[in-house]
């Protein structure tokens, strides 16, 4: 198996799994394209999270806030910016850049929830993202100030391809948000085989902090912020006793030390 990013040869890891000696990225032999329509937004998250995706928008607009937050940190005079999300599902974080300031579009594959955010009033475009990309691209259309792909880029084969029209995307010093799981955190760490079992079956690629700084540099981009996105103290060694719960929740908070990571990236002014 060669690596989905430089395409050298990966090293075996585990059970279908690989990975690259250059890149530190995994890779999972066996995982396989599936469709992103209502099933996946009803069905597939309410069992993984309890709740249907419309029905979690709460939630989710609390950490879209936080992300632009953290953006803002790097840069506080981007309001008024352009900013694109790739994987725009229901519309939710275009919703709070909106509010926030930015001029937001989304790139959407799912026609449903296309439909649904258009009648909430969101600029989308229904596609999927190479087909788009390419077509921005050709019309010389200009890069985004911002462009955002949350829980996107595991599930794509062709992982060299989506970062190279992603780097077309950004303008020389614009910036590149990432949330994606990580295989630097405390269920690849300390419980690997129900990392394995629970794999989702649709993530062709696993990052961890390292590995996502040595693929960035190659498109161009630099790691600004690597931060937890999920704090689990539960998934350590004795992580469910009060005084190990909170101090590995403290860990999480300081260090990105977590199985899903977000991430900001800016793109190199040459």
């Amino acid at each position: 198996m060669n690596c989905p990013v430089c395409g050298e040869p990966m090293l075996p890891l585990m059970k279908d799994f690989a990975r690259c000696p250059f890149d530190l990225l995994i890779a999972c032999k066996s995982a396989a394209a599936t469709t992103y329509e209502e099933e996946y937004f009803f069905e597939e998250y309410k069992k993984q999270y309890g709740r249907t995706y419309l029905d979690d928008k709460e939630f989710l607009q609390k950490r879209f806030r936080h992300r632009l937050h953290l953006l803002q940190k790097q840069n506080r005079f981007l309001a008024g910016k352009s900013i694109l999300e790739i994987g725009s599902a229901a519309g939710f974080f275009l919703e709070i850049a909106e509010e926030q300031g930015f001029l937001a579009e989304g790139w959407e594959i799912s026609r449903q929830m296309t439909l649904y955010a258009e009648s909430q009033g969101r600029n989308v475009k229904q596609g999927s993202f190479i087909d788009l990309a390419e077509s921005h691209i050709e019309q010389g259309l200009n890069p985004y100030d911002i462009v955002a792909m949350f829980y996107v880029l595991e599930h794509c084969p062709n992982q060299q391809k989506i970062w190279d029209l992603t780097a077309q995307l950004v303008r020389p010093g614009g910036f590149l948000l990432l949330a994606l799981p990580s295989a630097m955190g405390p269920l690849y760490t300390f419980q690997r085989d129900k990392w394995i079992q629970t794999h989702p079956g649709d993530h062709f690629a696993d990052y961890t902090p390292k590995s996502l700084r040595r693929v960035a540099r190659r498109f161009g981009f630099l790691v600004r912020h690597v931060s937890s996105e999920g704090i689990h103290p539960s998934r350590f060694p004795g992580g469910k006793l009060p005084l190990l719960k909170n101090l590995y929740a403290l860990f999480q908070k300081l260090v990105p030390f977590s199985d899903t990571m977000f991430s900001i990236l800016q793109k190199k002014v040459l």
